[in-house]
């Protein structure tokens, strides 16, 4: 088993996509606590991808086209990102409901 750490490195756009995950969630929950706990679950599963990063499914399998990326995903958040040699670079959270194909090509 590989016990190396990986370095998480995390984009603009994921941290507004989780800000925007809160304030959706907000907007439909009217419950603070609600969108903290969906943010929160979102960012240990990005942490989780220090020791596992090969954890995640190959999002080839959600858009149909061939691509190194990987996701995981949290309720029906797919949190996108790319193993890159010892980082993993976390680009970003979709919505499934999201025209997924579109997010990056």
């Amino acid at each position: 088993m590989d016990s190396r750490k990986y370095q998480i490195v995390v984009t603009q756009r994921y941290l507004d996509d989780v800000a925007d995950v809160m304030d959706y969630t907000f907007m439909i929950s009217k419950d603070q606590q609600v969108a903290v706990k969906i943010a929160s679950e979102i960012d240990s599963a990005v942490e989780s991808l220090e020791e596992m990063p090969n954890r995640g499914a190959n999002y080839s399998l959600l858009i149909g086209r061939d691509t190194d990326l990987k996701y995981l995903m949290v309720y029906k958040y797919a949190i996108i990102y790319r193993v890159e040699g010892d980082i993993v670079r976390v680009l970003a959270v979709v919505h499934t409901s999201r025209n997924l194909i579109k997010t990056f090509y």
